[in-house]
C-alpha cells in the first residue's frame, strides 16, 4: 500500500518536461523568398509574434544559410516568443544567421530579454561573428528557466532564427492538488492503526 501510494504521490508531484524544437522548414518552397508574410507563427502550444512582418528566405536567397528560418521584416521590430496557453517555458538555444547581404565590420549583438514567472527579468546578449556564412547555435544559460516570455529586437543588421530548442517548466503542483492527496493519506493510516 505505501508503494502505491508513494508512486501516486511522485505521478502527481512530477510534471514531465516535453521538449520542443520549433523549424520552419514547413515554409522551405525552393525560391527566393518563402510564402510567408505573417506577424505571427505557432508550433507545438508556442506562438512567436512581431510588431511588423515575418520574412523567411528561401533556398534560391544567396542569404539562405543551411536552413529555412524566421527574421522580422522591419529594422526595430520586436519579436516576442511564449506559450499560446501562458504556460511556463525553458529556453535551451537558438539558432542565428546574419544575412550575406549585410556589411558590418565588427561583431552584431542581438540581445534577448526573458521575463520570468517570479516577475524577474533576465538578460543574455549573443554576439554574431560577421564572417557567419551559416546558422550557429547560441546557447541561453540557467536563468532562462521559468519564462512567461521571451523577446528580442530586429536590429539594422538583419539576422534570421531557426531552431528554437525549448522545453516546458517543470512546475510545482498547485496546493490543491496536494490538497487531493490528503484522502488518500487518511485512508492509509486509518487503515494502518485501525
Amino acid at each position: 500500500m505505501k508503494k502505491i501510494l508513494l508512486l501516486i504521490i511522485l505521478t502527481v508531484i512530477s510534471t514531465p518536461s516535453s521538449a520542443t524544437l520549433i523549424t520552419f522548414d514547413e515554409l522551405e518552397s525552393g525560391r527566393h523568398y518563402n510564402d510567408y508574410t505573417q506577424a505571427t507563427y505557432s508550433h507545438d502550444n508556442f506562438i512567436l509574434t512581431t510588431t511588423q512582418a515575418f520574412n523567411s528566405i528561401g533556398m534560391l536567397h544567396p542569404s539562405y544559410g543551411t536552413s529555412t528560418g524566421l527574421h522580422a521584416a522591419g529594422v526595430s521590430a520586436d519579436v516576442e516568443l511564449k506559450r499560446i496557453d501562458n504556460a511556463l517555458f525553458n529556453i535551451n538555444s537558438i539558432d542565428l544567421l546574419i544575412g550575406l547581404y549585410n556589411r558590418y565590420d565588427d561583431e552584431i549583438p542581438v540581445y534577448f530579454t526573458g521575463l520570468k514567472s517570479n516577475g524577474v527579468t533576465v538578460y543574455q546578449v549573443f554576439s554574431l561573428p560577421y564572417d557567419i556564412s551559416k546558422y550557429s547555435t547560441f546557447n541561453f544559460d540557467d536563468s532562462f528557466t521559468e519564462l512567461t516570455s521571451l523577446t528580442w529586437q530586429q536590429g539594422a543588421i538583419y539576422h534570421s532564427f531557426d531552431n528554437v530548442n525549448l522545453n516546458n517548466s517543470t512546475q510545482v503542483p498547485e496546493p490543491y492538488t496536494i490538497i487531493l492527496l490528503i484522502p488518500a493519506l487518511v485512508l492509509v493510516f486509518k487503515k494502518r492503526y485501525t
